[in-house]
């Protein structure tokens, strides 16, 4: 679920990783590529990556803009 989050288009996911979260909702599926269900488990899930992860630890992440 990381990849999917912090990338702005579809990531290629594992099978059984990309089925699992297919059967739990969270992301869409395109052949072998995921990307999140909506954009709110997108906002949602990298918000809590940037909470737990160290600082400088996972640069990839890119910071949220308010949404207005």
């Amino acid at each position: 679920m990381q990849h999917v989050v912090t990338k702005s288009g579809s990531v290629r996911l594992e099978a059984i990783a990309a089925q699992k979260l297919e059967s739990l909702g969270l992301v869409e599926l395109d052949g072998h590529y995921a990307k999140p269900s909506c954009d709110l488990y997108r906002i949602y899930f990298r918000s809590q990556l940037v909470e737990i992860a160290p600082r400088n630890s996972y640069p990839a992440i890119i910071p949220l803009i308010p949404l207005s």
